[in-house]
């Protein structure tokens, strides 16, 4: 039996300052699953993650989440339970971690449910727990990038996004960092839409994939596949 479709983006096309720079774009992600975006700097990616997430108005075509069209400004569509982690990590440098969480569940008023997620956050992130009234900019790349991480699930997200986890980071962070995306897929059943530079290790970590090419759509399916795909390997992966 097959998941449900909890995204369904149907003949999206999106116009930012002047520039037509998503073409007809059709796409699905099944809950449960995650699912990786991969194409060069310009395709369109980071676009098409803001315009999801209510960021972007000028649109056409529909955005469907669990069966109703998906809100159209950033904080409705975190209420609906879709959560973006934007390139760059943007925690608020002059808050402590904790604080920085609590933003993350700025809709919740419950103090137990609250704390319940924090316990979520620091049984994933243990570090995070130790510098928890350490101020934000005084972290590192990676721990500021857990940190982002964190506070998206301090929303009990249905669908978290993430842009460019391993922006700036070392080679043994990024390994962490997706292990522990894997394990919030895994654990916490959170459906994870991923948008990567890394082309190899986003299709490692995902179920299926979709390469975007300036603004189109140029080749989807299973991840495993793709990683094989010729194409793909010369393109993406740096395979000669």
């Amino acid at each position: 039996m097959p998941n449900k479709i909890l995204l369904d983006i149907k003949d999206l096309d999106v116009y930012y300052g002047g520039i037509h720079a998503l073409h007809r774009i059709n796409m699905v992600v099944e809950q449960g699953e995650i699912v990786s975006i991969i194409g060069a700097n310009g395709a369109g990616k980071s676009t098409l993650l803001n315009t999801i997430a209510g960021d972007k108005d000028k649109k056409n075509g529909a955005i469907i989440f669990e069966g109703a069209p998906a809100p159209t400004r950033a904080h409705q569509s975190v209420e609906r339970g879709i959560v973006l982690v934007p390139e760059g990590r943007r925690i608020f440098v002059n808050l402590t971690v904790k604080e920085n969480l609590r933003a993350g569940a700025f809709l919740e008023k419950r103090n137990g449910i609250v704390n319940d997620l924090y316990t979520e956050v620091f049984d994933l992130f243990p570090r995070l727990k130790e510098r928890q009234n350490q101020m934000g900019g005084t972290l590192s790349g990676g721990e500021q990038q857990m940190l982002a991480v964190g506070r998206a699930m301090m929303a009990r997200p249905k669908l978290m996004m993430l842009d460019e986890p391993s922006l700036g980071l070392a080679p043994i962070v990024i390994d962490e960092m997706f292990e522990k995306i894997q394990q919030i897929n895994r654990d916490l059943g959170t459906t994870i839409l991923l948008v990567e530079q890394n082309a190899f290790i986003a299709l490692e970590v995902a179920h299926r994939g979709y390469v975007l090419s300036v603004g189109h759509i140029a080749m989807q399916g299973n991840a495993r596949d793709l990683m094989e795909d010729p194409t793909v390997q010369t393109t993406y992966l740096g395979i000669k």
